[in-house]
């Protein structure tokens, strides 16, 4: 069975649960159980195999799904073009600006990723007039600066490509 059909099959009525997470030489293998979708009474057992592991958050308990994305946000940082924002302008209101740098941070990554995942600076530095604000995916980096530019002089510096071809197993 692929991890495809796992998921076709695989609902929260059956109590899916992660029962175990061990490291082994190539990565992360998960244990998962579930009640058994064709039989009433009977339990499933599964051992997932990951390897080539960029970052996990895995814990043991129920789970509602689990389905692979090739398109999520956390997978930003590990296969897309990478850059720095910086500032060389001082901003009438720098807690505005921070505060604008939260709100675009929480609505890109929900709970993913905190803010200082990528924002670099805070409304003391702001106030100086020059420094980098964030570091990280060019993509969010471009975001930030659409919001900022009237409020800030910003530049957009690519820093490196990353092509990896990262997917996300997801057990949500």
């Amino acid at each position: 069975m692929n991890i495809d059909e796992l998921s076709n099959n695989l609902y929260e009525d059956l109590g899916p649960t992660v029962t175990s997470l061990a490291l082994t030489q190539r990565g992360i293998a998960i244990g998962l159980e579930s009640d058994d979708w064709n039989q009433s009474g009977h339990r499933r057992s599964f051992l997932l195999s990951c390897s080539n592991i960029a970052e996990n958050n895995l814990k043991l308990g129920s789970i509602d799904c689990i389905g692979l994305k090739t398109e999520h946000c956390t997978l930003l940082q590990h296969q897309s073009d990478q850059a720095e924002l910086y500032f060389s302008s001082s901003p009438k209101d720098p807690l505005k600006v921070m505060d604008t740098l939260r709100v675009l941070n929480k609505n890109i990554f929900q709970s993913w990723r905190s803010e200082t995942s990528y924002i670099c600076t805070n409304a003391n530095m702001l106030s100086e007039g020059h420094g980098i604000i964030a570091r990280g995916p060019e993509q969010v980096l471009n975001e930030y600066l659409n919001e900022l530019k009237e409020d800030l002089k910003c530049s957009l510096i690519k820093t490196h490509s990353l092509s990896g071809k990262f997917i996300l197993l997801f057990l949500g």
